[in-house]
């Protein structure tokens, strides 16, 4: 009976896996699915707690691929817990640590049954890609727009339940031949009409994910280039050879180590969560291990492919043997994602049981409690942060969800509630920096303020602060987080003494975390713009410039820091620069040229028209209220910077 239901639920897991989405988070896609795999581990665990209890004798199982597997599985947990920036992040989400985890669990569980489940389970594995194949053409042919009961985002004319199309046309293309052979190998003529009609609709889907995936589309996805990933899987081991920068925190090694040269590119403001493909991202986040567990990896698939070639087994094992050839190649072309991650265990199971190996293993009570404590006590503590997790994943969605119903009073109990419910988080921090921060400009925008506003105002400021310090003390490695608290701190400026001098540390400590980032030179200069320190402001500007010279805000604000320290020549150089970057007939080009020409006639000694770019915050004596002493607590954290 055990066995029977664990074929059902590993079954319903592989049909479920790529379609499965619910609009109750903030990752409709993504997040589901890292709940279905951490609720279907948890379920076997408990079903192999009740097999132990149940049986004097156990049977297990051996593939061929079970010392590859248990070497990435260990990879993964002890980057994990080495290199540890984020234990929610590698956990929860992105979650790849789970992932990983529960392919390996699927991959043993799926070994332990017979060769009738196998091959259950491959025709299940063959229709999750149909049944994900309907969801895309209904997508494309504007079915789902018609609905009005689902969400938003279903109706969204590049919809496909995996997440994007890339990762459709990865899992599509790896099933498709097991599906064929599937077809060519089926002797009875029903069978074989609906496995055929199944493929035909399989086609379909792909066909549906290459027309969407057409080169500068406007649905296509943006990938990190080549280039600049190796550049930062090269930077990541030197810098962190054994363990990598830890999984799921690509995107720290992206904002620290991507090249100058990514600047000059279109996608140069954007951030990736992984490498251009799987590889190049395993070997960024495990560093060495991850190394030492893909070769070993791909040397014993290696062998085992030669095995069943010169054996002739079954066409490697009814296509699923050239499905994982398939995968593998598709991962050197493209990014990783939870569901084909889950595939190369699904694959790597059925693929390898064909030669397997039989042991029994005698249980007396002493064996029994030593396998099953250890178990017992993963499965609580499991069991424990994920219901914690899922409940302040909720209470963020409904919060944020109150906030664009302008119900700010909601929203803010909400995440309130969200972060006292799981501390651990550095977006749930930011949300709450955030709305403390526009409630406190929104009473400070009043025309009058009573004794409770002041005192609201002074209040919500040092909740902002704090807030965002917890954000930064959650992942110190994350430069984002220091920008925000550089941002709360700027924001304050006009409300709270001191808090211009910890913007500027704040900001610091974010560009040394992500050097390459024009946009945080910018900001940190407009601070030193603020305060009139104006030779500190050129030099952030012109470093700005430096890492991206065709930025034409970096020009602009540097033209206004040469205006304002009387150096005219070197503020209409900069000008007529932006002038060739701006697009002609806009608004920042009549901007533009009506600035230089002020800086022609003020050259030329006419009289001179005041525009400046920069408006300095409001001087603590403009304010309606009496400016606030931080505390030394409000001070941002030390942090030495690797």
């Amino acid at each position: 009976m055990i066995n029977r239901f664990t074929n059902i639920l590993i079954g319903l897991v592989i049909l479920l896996l790529p379609v499965i989405t619910l609009n109750l988070f903030t990752s409709s896609y993504s997040l589901p699915k890292i709940i279905l795999l951490i609720i279907t581990c948890l379920t076997l665990i408990v079903l192999q707690i009740i097999k132990v209890v149940g049986n004097k004798t156990l049977k297990s199982y051996s593939g061929k691929f079970d010392f590859a597997v248990v070497v990435i599985g260990l990879t993964y947990l002890v980057s994990t817990f080495v290199a540890k920036p984020n234990l929610y992040e590698a956990f929860f989400l992105p979650g790849i640590t789970t992932v990983v985890l529960a392919g390996a669990l699927l991959y043993y569980f799926i070994t332990q049954l017979n060769k009738k489940n196998h091959r259950h389970l491959m025709v299940t594995l063959f229709f999750s890609g149909v049944i994900l194949s309907i969801f895309s053409f209904l997508s494309i042919t504007n079915t789902f727009a018609g609905l009005s009961q689902l969400p938003s985002f279903v109706k969204m004319a590049n919809f496909t339940p995996i997440g994007n199309h890339i990762n459709s046309l990865v899992y599509l293309l790896s099933l498709l031949p097991m599906g064929v052979l599937l077809v060519v190998k089926e002797k009875d003529s029903v069978k074989k009409i609906l496995f055929a009609v199944a493929a035909g609709i399989m086609v379909l889907g792909l066909i549906v994910s290459i027309t969407k995936l057409t080169p500068s589309g406007p649905e296509t996805p943006t990938l990190l280039d080549f280039p600049s990933s190796w550049a930062i899987t090269t930077d990541s081991i030197k810098n962190s050879p054994l363990t990598g920068v830890g999984p799921s925190n690509f995107i720290t090694a992206f904002n620290k180590y991507k090249p100058l040269s990514f600047n000059v590119s279109e996608s140069w403001n954007l951030k990736f969560p992984t490498a251009r493909n799987y590889y190049l991202t395993v070997l960024t986040e495990t560093g060495l291990l991850g190394i030492i567990a893909l070769v070993i990896l791909l040397i014993t698939i290696y062998r085992a492919v030669n095995s069943s070639l010169h054996l002739g087994n079954k066409m490697l094992n009814f296509g699923t043997g050239y499905s994982l050839l398939t995968l593998l190649v598709l991962f050197a072309i493209f990014p990783p994602s939870p569901v084909t991650t889950i595939l190369l265990f699904v694959l790597l199971a059925l693929f390898g049981s064909q030669e397997r190996k039989k042991s029994t293993i005698k249980v007396n009570n002493t064996s029994k409690t030593l396998i099953i404590t250890p178990l017992f006590a993963l499965f609580v503590f499991a069991l424990i942060n994920t219901v914690g997790f899922v409940k302040a994943e909720l209470l963020f969605r409904q919060s944020i969800n109150s906030a664009a119903a302008n119900n700010g009073a909601e929203a803010y109990e909400l995440i309130q509630e969200t972060v006292n419910t799981n501390p651990y988080v550095d977006r749930f921090h930011s949300a709450y920096a955030q709305i403390n921060l526009s409630l406190a400009q929104t009473i400070a925008s009043k025309e009058s303020l009573n004794d409770q506003d002041t005192e609201s105002i002074a209040q919500l400021i040092q909740q902002a602060i704090r807030e965002a310090k917890n954000t930064v003390s959650v992942n110190t490695q994350r430069s984002d987080n220091w920008a925000l608290l550089g941002i709360v701190y700027n924001a304050v400026i006009p409300f709270a003494e001191g808090a211009d001098e910890f913007a500027i540390q704040s900001y610091n400590q974010a560009i040394a975390l992500e050097p390459t980032n024009p946009n945080l030179r910018i900001s940190l200069g407009g601070i030193y713009y603020s305060l009139e320190d104006y030779s500190s402001a050129i030099d952030t500007f012109r470093l700005a410039v430096a890492a991206k010279p065709d930025l034409a805000n970096s020009h602009f604000n540097l033209s206004s820091a040469y205006r304002e320290k009387g150096e005219i020549e070197k503020a209409i150089n900069e000008m007529t620069i932006v002038l060739s970057l701006v697009e002609k007939d806009s608004a920042d080009f009549f901007l533009a040229s009506a600035e230089l020409e002020t800086l022609e006639k003020r050259l030329s000694g006419g009289e001179s028209v005041e525009t400046p770019n920069l408006t300095p915050p409001q001087t603590q004596e403009d304010l309606p209220i009496t400016p606030i002493e931080l505390p030394a607590e409000a001070a941002p954290p030390e942090q030495e910077i690797d």
